[in-house]
């Protein structure tokens, strides 16, 4: 698990924050059903997670942000390298951010 904490790197982030997420990543890691992907996780699907799950933050409230966040999390860890690639130009253009 620890190695899970260091390749996520949560210590660049807000202190109150890491401590959430860590909290997270430790209930995905001690649950067999999502302990796999959990042991994929990086800093750069974490990013990923976050940013996923504040632009649905700000769309609509989420009732359940700790259940959401999860799933953020989990949907990140399927994703490759290349669906991690995106244009802010064209984010912009089509009204993403």
């Amino acid at each position: 698990f620890q190695r899970i904490i260091n390749y996520c790197e949560l210590h660049i982030l807000d202190p109150a924050l890491a401590i959430e997420i860590k909290e997270i990543l430790r209930e995905l890691y001690l649950d067999p059903k999502t302990r796999g992907k959990a042991e994929g996780l990086n800093s750069k699907k974490i990013l990923y997670a976050l940013q996923n799950f504040s632009i649905a933050n700000t769309k609509t409230k989420i009732q359940k942000p700790k259940e959401y966040f999860k799933k953020c999390v989990l949907s990140a860890a399927d994703q490759t390298e290349l669906s991690l690639q995106y244009d802010t130009d064209t984010i912009y253009e089509i009204g993403g951010l």
